[in-house]
């Protein structure tokens, strides 16, 4: 979208995208996602075990997939333990908490908002979705079946023809 506003983008497909939120809003997510920091640094050692079984795997990524116990356990351990290891993860989340998107009406690419319909990080999702649309005339809006917040791990099909069909 900031990229749009510069006229560097022939058409946008935001997925999940941040920058909506109500001030309430920013708090939950950001306080979810620094607890998602944390929590992941202290079962590093103890991840394998752990995320072992199909539904503590769903619990443990309810937030972020629809589908979490759809993740191998190599996958959901390779995914915690990426979160603990990495130095950006808390000056990302601070600068998510300062941003905002603004002057959307100087984007003039077509643009396509992309919601999954089980988004539980950034919520209300339909509240957001709405300031999307309102924020970028003309845009559209595409809800994901069956997605959370990272829909390409739920239904990478279902984003890709999305994608494309953002891109027509």
């Amino acid at each position: 979208l900031e990229l749009a506003k510069d006229g560097r983008a022939a058409s946008v497909a935001a997925i999940s995208p941040a920058g909506f939120q109500l001030p309430r809003e920013a708090k939950f997510s950001m306080n979810s996602l620094r607890s998602t920091g944390k929590s992941a640094k202290l079962m590093y050692a103890s991840a394998p075990k752990v995320l072992a079984s199909p539904l503590v795997r769903k619990l443990a990524f309810a937030q972020v997939f629809a589908k979490g116990e759809r993740l191998t356990t190599e996958e959901a351990v390779r995914s915690i333990r990426n979160v603990a290891d990495s130095p950006g993860w808390d000056p990302t989340l601070d600068e998510l908490e300062r941003g905002r998107f603004t002057d959307g009406r100087q984007v003039t690419a077509p643009t396509t908002f992309l919601w999954g319909a089980k988004e539980r990080l950034l919520i209300p999702r339909d509240r957001q979705a709405g300031r999307c649309l309102k924020s970028v005339p003309g845009s559209r809006l595409i809800w994901l079946k069956g997605c959370g917040h990272t829909p390409m791990w739920d239904d990478p099909p279902q984003v890709a023809d999305a994608i494309l069909k953002a891109s027509a």
